[in-house]
């Protein structure tokens, strides 16, 4: 059978763990991985697991972190400006609220940053638009607003089912693929790939 009930932390000397379909269900420890500095990739997608990240200052070596489809809460978890080694940061299908914070852009090897599906809110930091080191940026499904801003060197950008204004940046360059909904169709050379999705709210189709 599965594993189940609440995840405990490890030895401080393990270097990935991979625990995913589970049944974790109980918040885990604010200090989970206070003791795992050695600690390169966490993944536990697809579980139970409620409650707030643990902070993640402590894991000086790690490399990807992914707890998808969990019932995650709280605020996006807090960062160490010496996470030098990140590349992936995975926190889609979840119920995260609150603002997207612009601490990933301290994270100097960060390519993937994926807060999808979740209830994020406010605007898209204008770090995290511009950062030369995040390609893949996927925030769709979520309850962010205001303008689209500028985005450069991004492979993906992911924006749908969100509550944007306005129009795509004709200078978000070096684009190569975007999505997103209810903002103004622009034709823009630098973006040669623009999917724009309508989507349906109280007052009818946005456009």
């Amino acid at each position: 059978g599965s594993l189940q009930g609440k995840l405990v932390s490890f030895n401080e000397s393990v270097k990935e763990i991979i625990i995913t379909g589970s049944k974790f269900t109980e918040p885990m420890d604010n200090d989970f991985f206070s003791e795992m500095q050695d600690l390169e990739v966490f993944v536990a997608d697809n579980n139970n697991i409620r409650g707030q990240v643990p902070p993640l200052d402590s894991l000086l070596e790690l490399r990807v972190l992914s707890m998808a489809q969990n019932f995650l809460t709280g605020t996006f978890p807090s960062l160490g400006s010496n996470l030098t080694h990140v590349v992936m940061l995975n926190f889609t299908n979840n119920l995260i609220r609150g603002p997207i914070p612009s601490s990933p852009v301290s994270l100097e090897g960060l390519k993937i940053l994926d807060v999808s599906s979740n209830a994020f809110t406010g605007t898209i930091p204008f770090e995290i638009a511009t950062s030369p080191t995040i390609e893949f940026f996927l925030a769709n499904f979520n309850v962010l607003g205001g303008p689209v801003p500028q985005f450069y060197d991004k492979r993906l950008v992911r924006l749908d089912d969100n509550f944007f204004e306005g129009t795509i940046p004709c200078e978000s360059t070096t684009v190569t693929e975007m999505w997103a909904d209810c903002v103004q169709d622009v034709i823009c050379t630098h973006l040669p790939f623009v999917m724009l999705r309508p989507r349906y709210s109280a007052n009818g189709l946005c456009s």
